[in-house]
């Protein structure tokens, strides 16, 4: 096993004037930070254990070496660091913490490339409630979308966007009542669909082992215990985008 940090010279971090973990907006509101460039334990080229950078050390594990994401030094957007997701159902490519749960609300911040997917197959679950990015039941079309068991879904700027091949910053916020998404900054969808509190955090699928998964790459994944807005909104947008430069 290998542990990958910024200040250990591997991965690009602040050292290349990137912005450091810390420099990340409202510290005190983080609840879930991922960065691919920091924390990462390697068995071989694969991710066993993505460390978690928030407060509450949740970090993200797979030992099984079949299901184990990919590390990519340069496969990040703008040659930044990654986590590939094969996307196999019983496959490489799935990171687990089952021990969280967390009540509403929480916005999630995602960086994130699709490189394929197809019916129902998605990037992340805070199971069982929800997932953040899925493309929608019974569809073959390249669809980014927020899903629910129940009501029902938040579609992000339609419902038939090729995304595939493009990273994107996605954002989805949702409490009890409210819910809302954009992707790389645009202008936000919403509904009132009700998004039942996270149980676990699944990457690459939805229950460990089972379930159809996306064939995604992740850079970062920030998430927040409060919606933000105005001030803070720009700031972290202005984090993701001194970061990697995507929108």
């Amino acid at each position: 096993m290998l542990n990958v940090s910024a200040c250990s010279g591997f991965g690009g971090g602040a050292a290349a004037g990137r912005p450091a973990i810390t420099d990340a907006p409202d510290q005190s509101g983080i609840l879930l930070h991922f960065r691919a460039d920091t924390g990462i334990t390697l068995n071989g080229s694969d991710v066993s254990t993505w460390a978690d950078q928030g407060t509450g050390g949740y970090d993200l594990t797979q030992g099984d070496g079949g299901r184990q994401p990919a590390f990519s030094a340069t496969g990040g957007p703008n040659d930044t660091e990654a986590l590939v997701f094969a996307g196999v159902t019983g496959g490489d490519g799935d990171l687990q913490n089952t021990g969280w749960s967390h009540a509403n609300p929480i916005h999630y911040f995602i960086v994130f490339k699709i490189i394929t997917w197809g019916d129902s197959e998605m990037i992340f679950t805070g199971t069982a409630s929800h997932s953040v990015f899925m493309q929608a039941p019974g569809s073959t079309s390249n669809t980014i979308l927020t899903m629910t068991a129940t009501p029902g879904a938040l579609i992000l700027d339609g419902d038939n966007i090729n995304v595939n091949g493009t990273w994107y910053l996605g954002s989805f916020y949702y409490s009890d009542s409210y819910n809302s998404g954009s992707l790389n900054n645009a202008t936000p969808d919403s509904n009132t669909d009700d998004f039942g509190p996270a149980a676990k955090i699944a990457m690459g699928c939805n229950t460990a082992g089972t379930g159809v998964k996306g064939n995604f790459a992740i850079s970062e994944f920030l998430a927040y215990d409060e919606q933000k807005t105005s001030g803070d909104l720009t700031a972290i947008n202005k984090y993701f985008n001194d970061q990697y430069a995507i929108f």
